[in-house]
Order: structure tokens, then sequence, then C-alpha cells
């Protein structure tokens, strides 16, 4: 087994405390990580031994786990890569900067792109098609993967002005399946836009809106279609006289598709420049690939805010209702609702569990109150209650257009 060293650090020198190999006479032990002493449990030198992988078939799957900063450990956990490679011929490439960075095969015949991802995967995804968008960079970003399948009931898309930041999905107990596991860093920035999918619903095609100019701010949004027609625009809203403004780039290619999960380069909700997005999908073919969907047509609000989201529904046979509260805030705002008809659900508004979920069966009518702080304004929704002075009803069969930014939200309520 051959190491080749290389350094990062300022002096060009090598920080790796030791790179050994063990002795024939221990086959059984598993690959050894030291640690540096300390706060931060990082590996400063890598032990293997050769015989114990002496019984496997001619692959060999190495999981090399590491955060931001340096490897953690060689397992499953947080972030990991699977380095395939023989048995007969392993040369690692260990880069330090004074802890281990990065671990990749030495071999320059290896395949360039092999990045961290966040969960257990013995092969890449096949992802046909990517977005990319300034996506160079010195370390390897950390990669994830979502899956959709028959229990998938919905997806959570987190954007912000600057385009998307993350998905999560969710099954029957309506919460995203890994919110507990992730935080992103900047979430008075992001919006949380959600997609239901009813019964035998399936994401069949998607695109990546972006600005169609020749300079380096794109502002990618994820634009999704299901097998029932149905449309998420997951970014800002753009009124039809701005659609020459932008572009389209299908990630379902020729014909539609069932998708079945989505990659992408995970920021940890930081807004970025950077991006790299792609799909995985079946390969029987569903009709054909049908047009980009443009939002329809809307009247902005009339507020100092230059971009809002937009999300439509009509109360018309809804029999249930979750709304999701900032208690945090003095005014505790409705963030958005979620309505369950006897079939399907439609969303309004955002959809954050970082907020109280309340649930209702309708009951009694629905009331909505408006207010101003120094943000801009946000709406009150409250249900089967008694009105009260400065509350509006919404009326059963009323059309609900439901404006926001992370932040803020603005209800126009129209008759059908």
């Amino acid at each position: 087994m051959r190491f080749a060293e290389t350094s990062d650090n300022r002096r060009g020198e090598p920080i790796l405390t030791r790179l050994c190999k063990e002795s024939e006479e221990q086959p059984q032990q598993r690959p050894q990580v030291r640690r540096r002493a300390g706060r931060y449990p990082y590996a400063t030198s890598l032990t293997l031994q050769i015989n114990a992988v002496a019984d496997r078939q001619k692959g060999l799957p190495i999981a090399v786990t590491r955060d931001e900063a340096g490897v953690l450990d060689i397992n499953f956990q947080r972030q990991f890569r699977l380095i395939q490679a023989k048995t007969d011929d392993l040369e690692l490439c260990v880069c330090t900067k004074n802890i281990i960075a990065d671990v990749e095969l030495a071999n320059a015949h290896a395949p360039s792109w092999n990045p961290y991802w966040d969960c257990q995967l013995l092969s890449r995804p096949k992802v046909p098609a990517w977005y990319v968008h300034d996506c160079e960079t010195s370390l390897p970003q950390p990669r994830r993967y979502v899956e959709l399948n028959n229990d998938t009931r919905g997806v959570i898309v987190g954007c912000n002005i600057n385009g998307f930041v993350s998905l999560e999905t969710y099954g029957h107990g309506g919460k995203p399946h890994h919110y507990a596991q992730r935080r992103d860093v900047a979430p008075k920035l992001t919006a949380y836009i959600c997609l239901p999918l009813a019964k035998g619903e399936f994401i069949t095609a998607a695109w990546i809106r972006e600005l169609n100019n020749a300079i380096s701010i794109r502002e990618p949004v994820l634009v999704l279609s299901t097998c029932f027609q149905r449309t998420c625009t997951s970014g800002p809203y753009v009124p039809r006289e701005c659609q020459q403004e932008y572009r389209y780039e299908a990630l379902v290619e020729q014909s539609a598709h069932r998708i079945t999960g989505f990659c992408y380069n995970d920021k940890g909700g930081l807004p970025s420049s950077q991006a790299k997005i792609g799909v995985t999908y079946e390969e029987k073919p569903m009709g054909p690939l049908s047009n980009p969907p443009f939002q329809a047509a809307y009247t902005l609000p009339n507020s100092r805010i230059p971009q809002w989201f937009v999300s439509s529904a009509c109360l018309a046979g809804a029999l249930h209702v979750r709304l999701f509260v900032d208690t945090k805030q003095p005014h505790t705002p409705t963030m958005g609702m979620l309505l369950t008809y006897g079939n399907r659900q439609e969303s309004l508004g955002q959809c954050r569990f970082d907020c109280d979920v309340e649930d209702y069966d309708l009951t009694g009518p629905i009331y909505f109150s408006s207010g101003e702080t120094e943000f801009g304004p946000y709406t009150n929704i409250t249900c089967n209650s008694v009105k009260e002075q400065g509350w509006r009803e919404i009326p059963p069969t009323a059309k609900l257009v439901w404006w926001f930014t992370a932040t803020c939200s603005q209800l126009d309520v129209s008759i059908i």
C-alpha cells in the first residue's frame, strides 16, 4: 500500500504526523485513524492494514468522513465518499493542512469529481444532465441526494431572492425527513415553499429558471411539474411582461419521466453564486416534455418590497387547515397555511417547521387580519373562532393569493 502526501499550508511542508503500514500479524483490525487531541477530533494520521481487505473481491470501498475543515473518521457519518480502489494497487493521496483535509486516489486516471455526500450511496447517482453555474472550488463541495419514492407526500424547497437554497421531502407525517439534522444558517433570509403531492402524483419534469444575460448573476430558481399538471415555481414572481428576461434549462431532457431524486451542492442555507443541481429519474418515458410553465398573471402588492413570492388556492372544498405561526415574534404572524381537501392539498405562503404548527378541522369560519412592521406587512389567520374587531372573514368560496417573502406576507382575497 502506498501513500502520496500533498500539503496546502503556507510553508509547503507536510504536517502529517504518521503514515504507516501495519504488519500482517493483525489482519482482523479495521483501518485506524489518529485524531488530534483537543476540542476538534480531526484526524492527523492514517494507519491501514493490508490484510484487513485481502478477502474482498477486486474492489475496496473506503468511506471517508469529513466536515468543512477536515477528515473526522473513516466510516459512515455526516459527509462521506466512497473511493473505489483495487486491492492490489491502492495508492491514496492525502492532503494535509495541520489535519488531514482530504483523501483521494492518487491514480491520475481516477475521476476528477468525487464529492462527499450526505447519505450512504454505493454508487454515484445517475444524473443525465446537470445544471452548473460557477462550481469550481479548491475543496470538494458536499452534495446532497434527496430521494423521492412512493411514500413521498411532498417537497419543500428553500429559496431566497438569489435563487435555490435547499430541498427536503416529507411523508405521511408532514414533517421533512431530515429536519432534525438540518438547520439552515440563514433562516430569516430563506423562504420555504411546499409542493404537496396527492396519492398517485409524482414529479415528471424540472427546470432551472435563470436570468438571460451575459453577466455572472443567474439567480437559479427550481420549477417543478407533476403528472397531474400542477406546477411550483420556487422563486420570486416574474410578471408576464418581464418573462423574456429569463431562460429555462431542463433537468429532464426530451421526454417526461418520473423523477426519483434530486442532487445538489449543499451550502447549508447560505446564499451562493455557485450551483450544481441535477435529478435522477426512471428510464421509462411518460410522454413528451411540456414547455416550461409560466406563473399565472397577478398584480403585485403596492409595497416597497421589490421581490415577492406568490402562491394561490381556492378555499372551496377545504376540510382541514394547518397554520405555521411564528410565536417568537411579538405580532405572531402566520407564515403560511396548508389546505387539505378530500384527496389533495394546496400550500399558501411558507411551510416552516421552525414555527408553531396548528391544525384545525374546519367547522367554522376563517378570519384574517393584516398589520405592518418596519420590515413590511404581515398576516394573521384564525380558524373556527368568533370574529373580533379588525378581523375579516374569508368567504368559503374565496380564491386566496398569498404574497410573501422570508419574513413578510400579504393575503389577497377575491370572490369567485
